[in-house]
């Protein structure tokens, strides 16, 4: 059994209670035993907009991951954890069928190789320095956006679309929250604009994902495709509805507002 000088399985226990049963999610975690460090990295992930949770001890990490129900996004590692060594956990992690997929960058002063770092299969080695934070931020954002990327998620401009939740920001907002045929559609529109998408792939869009279908759809299909895109515009509100009209044959998502549809 693992020895607990930090406290740690005390934490777990109190974080476990406060949330009811799981400590609160963050996007990053942060293993660091140097608390100046630990400070500053703090407010560089800060100015990304992103939460980080700073742990001192790889017990302390076991013990927060194992409460936690949503994993964080990406970790933060220090190599030199007392008498622990960071590149040993990353490799427990990368081991773990429920932690493998979690991205890995090493943040670490002392002399490590970069090689030695992928050989564990962190994805950056970053020297702790005075001059690292943009070289800090350029690899959060490029393991965030890769991770976003495979998971079905689309920023388009001031659109960010979520697949995974189904849920719709503007200008960094939640502004709805879509079923999967409605977020399928939306998608379809927001990826082809400023060209039109066709009626028929709109409602097979539509149709694909909803779980129900019209009886006789050929038939019908003009009239729901309508009553659709009415539903999806009101679910979206005056704003963000009001950039969907119809065309010949079809209907665009524009970045300007229709007057009329």
């Amino acid at each position: 059994m693992l020895s607990d000088p930090s406290g740690a399985a005390a934490l777990a226990e109190a974080l476990a209670k406060k949330t009811g049963g799981a400590p609160a999610a963050a996007d990053i975690l942060y293993v660091e035993d140097d608390d100046a460090w630990a400070a500053l990295v703090d407010c560089w992930v800060g100015f990304l907009g992103l939460t980080i949770k700073r742990l001192r001890t790889t017990t302390e990490f076991k013990n927060y991951v194992r409460a936690c129900r949503q994993l964080p996004r990406c970790l933060l590692l220090d190599v030199r954890l007392g008498s622990d060594n960071g590149l040993d956990l990353c490799d427990e992690i990368k081991r773990s069928p429920r932690l493998q997929a979690i991205p890995v960058i090493v943040l670490t002063g002392t002399r490590v190789p970069v090689v030695e770092s992928l050989k564990h299969r962190a994805l950056y080695c970053i020297r702790k320095s005075e001059n690292a934070e943009a070289e800090l931020r350029a690899a959060i954002r490029a393991v965030l956006d890769q991770q976003d990327r495979t998971q079905g998620v689309i920023d388009a401009g001031f659109l960010r679309l979520d697949g995974r939740t189904g849920r719709i920001f503007q200008y960094g907002e939640l502004v709805a929250t879509l079923d999967p045929g409605f977020f399928g559609a939306f998608r379809i529109l927001v990826q082809a604009a400023p060209e039109p998408v066709s009626e028929g792939e709109l409602y097979d869009a539509f149709l694909s994902r909803l779980a129900y279908r019209t009886d006789d759809p050929e038939s019908a299909a003009r009239g729901t495709l309508r009553n659709y895109v009415s539903r999806l515009r009101k679910i979206l509100g005056d704003e963000l509805g009001g950039r969907i009209h119809s065309v010949d044959g079809g209907y665009v998502f524009s970045p300007v507002r229709s007057i009329s549809n």
